[in-house]
């Protein structure tokens, strides 16, 4: 292999490291951003309004 062979190897290697990490770095993001969504989503009142309660029960 060539002194310019093995310098296009290695970066080609970095360059699969570096998608890799970014790929973990998004998966760590996306699972933040879901649990957040979760906390508010529990967090977050029902509405009560009289048409929409009746409809409910009456479903049932």
């Amino acid at each position: 292999m060539s002194v310019q062979q093995s310098y296009e190897a290695m970066n080609r290697m970095i360059d699969q490291q570096a998608f890799m990490l970014s790929a973990n770095d998004i998966f760590w993001v996306s699972a933040i951003v879901f649990v957040l969504l979760i906390g508010l989503i529990w967090l977050a009142r029902p509405t009560k309004s009289g048409a929409a309660a009746e409809a409910a029960t009456a479903a049932h």
